[in-house]
C-alpha cells in the first residue's frame, strides 16, 4: 500500500471514528443506567423483605405469647404462614428459624422466643449487608463474605449475654 492509497482513507477514519465512539459511550451509558435501575429494584425488594420480616416477627413473638400488639387482627398462624412464606427453606439459618417458629407454636418459651429473635436478628444483618453490596459498597465485599459463610454453615457469632 503507498502513501497515497493510505492517506485517502484518512477523511473516511475522520468521519467514521466520532460515530463510533459515540455509538460505545451510548451502549455504555445505556448500561450502566439497567444496572443502576436494577439494583434500586433489587434494594427497594431487599428493604420489603427485611421489613416483612421484622414486623411479622415482632407479631409472632407477642402472639405466641399471648399478647396483641396491634388491631390487625393476625393470629399466630397468619404470622408464622407470612414469615415462612418470605423465608429460604434451602438456607440453614432460615430453616432454624421455621423449627424455632414451630416450637413456640407448639408451646411459648421464653429461652426459644430469644433464639427466635437472634435467628431473625442475624438473617436481618445477613440481608443488610448483601443490600449494601448491592448499593455498590466497595468496603464491604469482606464482612459480606463472612456472613454468607456464617449463613450458610449455621455457625453464627454467639448471642449476646442478655439472650442466654
Amino acid at each position: 500500500m503507498t502513501w497515497l492509497e493510505f492517506t485517502s482513507w484518512i477523511p473516511f477514519l475522520s468521519v467514521c471514528a466520532p460515530f463510533v465512539g459515540y455509538i460505545l459511550v451510548m451502549s455504555t451509558n445505556r448500561w450502566q443506567t439497567k444496572k443502576q435501575i436494577m439494583n434500586e429494584a433489587v434494594t427497594k425488594d431487599r428493604k420489603a423483605y427485611r421489613d416483612n420480616l421484622r414486623e411479622y416477627a415482632v407479631k409472632f413473638v407477642a402472639l405466641c405469647n399471648g399478647r396483641s400488639i396491634d388491631s390487625s387482627g393476625d393470629t399466630k398462624l397468619d404470622c408464622y404462614n407470612r414469615i415462612l412464606f418470605i423465608l429460604n427453606p434451602e438456607d440453614i439459618l432460615e430453616q432454624q428459624l421455621i423449627c424455632l417458629m414451630q416450637e413456640l407454636l407448639a408451646q411459648y418459651d421464653s429461652a426459644k422466643a430469644n433464639q427466635f429473635i437472634y435467628c431473625v436478628m442475624m438473617i436481618l444483618k445477613f440481608e443488610w449487608e448483601r443490600a449494601k453490596d448491592a448499593a455498590g459498597d466497595k468496603n464491604n465485599k469482606k464482612n459480606l463474605t463472612g456472613w454468607a459463610h456464617a449463613k450458610k454453615t449455621g455457625k453464627l457469632p454467639h448471642p449476646p449475654e442478655w439472650m442466654r
